[in-house]
């Protein structure tokens, strides 16, 4: 029997509105009989469900404005109050498919952040048509960042593929123009030598042409990389696909099949997770449909179950101990 786990779901995630929350929560109680969901939003009762309980908040987070000012003076409106549920350990883990800078804020204000934590990274394992697709991170959350934080990346990076794709020793790459120690930014060199020194399983410099070998679990980059890297492979999936019609029709619809994630990345498999705060976050995109939510609803529960924040705090206590 799996782990019991209880999830609190921001109702008012979300462009498709409330309906669309409530359909993909019970999409995923569905799916999964040891799952309870908190749904926050106008605290109605969903008789159908008894594993579904409504948690009355004071709203949605209003259009404009910064989101930091609206739940600092707002504090119960869904998304915060969904967080702090997390907190006072009414739930186990949060989602919000709503403005991505508000779930992160109420994630770092309710459950706070790791002390080696800087920066959170976004990540997710690249939907790319191989066994084991590698995680990605940053994706673009930071721009620029220290050697300092690609390290803390890479134990963040460990902690997921533990918790969720179960690996015992994810291997880790910094990603680079060569393999050579000489190559790389001064900030990439000297992550290379924090992450040498750790405990993890670090596999050196990475270039991005042999990602599809499957040589690394975790890819490490500063979020400016990360961030073009992924709108390449968008837009080269495109091209390719435009062409697929050149193909036998059986040969173009696999082909099809295997573009479609890569021509959008939040259609990765394994949703984005707020990693690096002390307990688990999932955000989604606001176009989210019913299956989207239950989809991170499910990956929610997962990494509950995967222990991730005790992958995270065992992880970034194998890194090297050298002053920030």
């Amino acid at each position: 029997m799996a782990e019991g786990v209880r999830v609190a779901v921001d109702g008012y995630g979300g462009d498709r509105g409330l309906a669309t929350v409530t359909a993909g929560a019970l999409l995923a109680l569905a799916e999964d009989p040891d799952l309870e969901v908190w749904l926050v939003a106008d605290g109605q009762e969903v008789a159908s469900e008894p594993r579904l309980h409504a948690v009355a908040s004071t709203g949605a987070l209003p259009d404009g404005g910064h989101p930091a000012h609206l739940l600092r003076t707002e504090p119960d409106l869904s998304v915060g109050l969904a967080a702090q549920l997390v907190h006072r350990q009414d739930a186990d883990a949060f989602v919000s498919a709503g403005h991505t800078g508000a779930t992160m804020i109420a994630a770092r204000w309710a459950l706070g952040t790791f002390p080696e934590v800087n920066r959170i990274p976004a990540g997710t394992t690249l939907p790319l048509p191989m066994p084991n697709p590698p995680l990605l991170l940053d994706m673009g959350a930071n721009a620029r960042v220290r050697a300092v934080d690609l390290a803390v990346f890479a134990a963040l990076g460990v902690a997921y593929m533990q918790a969720v794709r179960g690996l015992a020793r994810p291997r880790v790459a910094l990603l680079c123009n060569g393999v050579e120690e000489g190559k790389g930014t001064p900030e990439i060199a000297e992550a290379r030598a924090r992450l040498q020194d750790s405990g993890l399983n670090f596999v050196g410099y990475l270039e991005p042409v042999d990602i599809p070998t499957g040589s690394a679990d975790v890819l490490v980059t500063e979020g400016f990389v990360g961030n073009l890297m992924i709108k390449w492979m968008e837009g080269l999936a495109g091209l390719i696909g435009s062409l697929s019609d050149q193909l036998p029709a059986a040969a173009a619809s696999q082909m099809r099949h295997h573009l479609a994630p890569m021509q959008d990345a939040t259609q990765s498999p394994d949703p984005l997770l707020l990693l690096g705060v002390r307990g688990v976050a999932v955000p989604g995109h606001g176009r989210s449909t019913a299956q989207d939510i239950a989809r991170l609803v499910g990956h929610a529960a997962q990494a509950v179950r995967g222990h991730l924040v005790d992958h995270i705090s065992e992880s970034l206590g194998q890194l090297s101990t050298r002053e920030a």
